[in-house]
């Protein structure tokens, strides 16, 4: 396939899925009012603990396993070769999750656990959707993929607006949701794709299950580590400083939620690509080019969010959360950093360097539990924030030392220059707090995000015109 029309399937890919994955979030960004209007810091604080959990034990208990099926899915031509793959997998996630719930309710006999019924639940319906939705992107269909990403915000927005506003629900209501939503998006992926017809417990194969686990079991210790860099924090700050200062340092990650759903977009499609071109000749020039358009698509992105939250911040959080402004505009900084860790983990993904990915991530995430550990006493919750970016700028670095080995990496660096000069200007205007003066910044950076990514816009629209006459 040429570079020209691997861009083309990249774009493709990724208009497809951010039309689904986009537009829902927009309604899941409009839940952070109703959660922080009808919630109290503590309780948003308690749920949001389950909810980190949740998160650490899905991608544990299942093995990283979805990530070995959507990565050999693609290049598996052979039917009853998809059917090992698919059955094998399912087979061991199902087992992992049956004993899995077996010990959770030994231990929450001896150690009872708030709102534990709802917490396995979420776990249970968040692993089937984690192992599902791979096997659509494996199969390369991304429609379905973006469709059932679109279910799964749609049902958790009306759960939630049901459970909250409708019957007073506290806390729990946004266990229910993320329960029922996740559930919801599994039922709907095995129907369309009928993954019932790929599954036979004759095509269970131990060989395949070692070929799975070689690939994925590196990824539990990434797992693992990506969840210490990104929510460990939030159990420190529990202990340290308790509930009121961990729903004070949620509702600041919510709004880096923003960037990253534009970027999860971008690197599902960008990791299927880089994993379909490894074979052909001009791979590095393919990847270099795309790189750097991402820096600067990605980086004009993330100081423009920045911007918009100086002007927006008392309508989107509110002034019990003030407290949260300082650490949206680091934690901003850090997510920007962190996709391009992610940017360079898709290049290990298409070389199946699991490995590579895994032992990166480990050291960020030692130096952010260390960093946050030991600073969390002198400077409270800024340690929290400050730690995440430490350890993605670490990650980062290291990320693309050992990617340069394998593809030779060319870097803009004339555009990282301006981006510091636009940031600093950017910068003063959030801590300034003057409105008209940031909506003046946000003018000169709505003009230099043109300008720097004038002809990825010029493309995209020349192609949209063509399609339109065409019709």
């Amino acid at each position: 396939m040429g570079k020209v029309n691997r861009e083309k399937q990249l774009a493709k890919n990724t208009l497809i899925l951010s039309i689904g994955t986009l537009s829902s979030k927009i309604f899941t960004f409009l839940l952070l009012p109703l959660y922080t209007t009808a919630l109290t810091t503590e309780d948003y604080g308690n749920v949001d603990v389950l909810q980190t959990i949740i998160n650490l034990l899905v991608p544990v208990i299942t093995l990283q396993l979805s990530g070995a099926v959507f990565r050999f899915l693609i290049g598996e031509k052979e039917q009853d070769g998809k059917r090992e793959v698919i059955s094998t997998a399912f087979m061991a996630v199902l087992i992992n999750i049956i004993i899995f719930s077996i010990v959770a309710v030994a231990v929450n006999h001896f150690r009872p656990i708030q709102y534990f019924d709802l917490f396995l639940f979420s776990f249970i319906a968040s692993a089937l959707y984690l192992i599902s939705q791979s096997v659509a992107r494996g199969f390369g269909h991304n429609v379905t993929y973006s469709i059932c990403s679109f279910l799964l915000v749609i049902v958790s927005l009306v759960t939630n607006i049901v459970l909250i506003v409708g019957l007073h629900f506290k806390g729990e209501s946004i266990l229910i949701a993320l329960g029922v939503s996740n559930f919801a998006a599994a039922l709907f992926i095995l129907l369309k794709e009928q993954i019932w017809r790929f599954m036979s417990f004759g095509k269970i194969k131990i060989t395949r299950l070692k070929e799975l686990l070689g690939y994925s079991l590196p990824l539990i210790p990434n797992a693992i580590s990506w969840w210490v860099a990104n929510t460990s924090d939030r159990l420190l700050i529990l202990f340290f400083l308790g509930s009121s200062s961990n729903g004070i340092y949620a509702a600041a990650n919510k709004i880096p939620t923003i960037y990253t759903t534009i970027y999860n977009v971008f690197n599902m499609a960008w990791t299927e690509s880089v994993a379909r071109c490894i074979e052909d000749d001009d791979k590095e020039k393919f990847i270099n080019g795309m790189l750097e358009k991402s820096y600067r698509f990605f980086g004009c992105l993330c100081l423009g969010i920045i911007c918009c939250m100086s002007i927006f911040f008392n309508w989107m959080i509110g002034k019990e959360y003030a407290d949260s402004y300082n650490h949206i505009y680091i934690l901003m900084i850090a997510i920007f950093i962190n996709s391009l860790c992610a940017m360079y983990g898709g290049i290990f993904t298409g070389y199946k360097q699991s490995k590579t990915i895994g032992t990166t991530t480990l050291l960020g995430a030692a130096v952010n539990f260390l960093f946050n550990l030991l600073a969390i006493r002198l400077i409270g919750l800024y340690a929290a924030s400050i730690s995440t970016l430490v350890s993605y700028v670490v990650i980062m670095i290291v990320r693309a030392y050992h990617a340069n080995k394998l593809v030779k990496l060319s870097f803009p660096k004339m555009y990282f220059i301006r981006m510091l000069l636009v940031g600093i200007l950017v910068s003063y205007g959030y801590f300034k707090k003057n409105t008209p003066l940031n909506i003046g910044i946000l003018a000169i950076v709505s003009i230099w995000s043109f300008i720097e990514n004038r002809n990825v816009i010029m493309g995209f629209a020349t192609a949209i015109v063509k399609k339109v006459r065409k019709e």
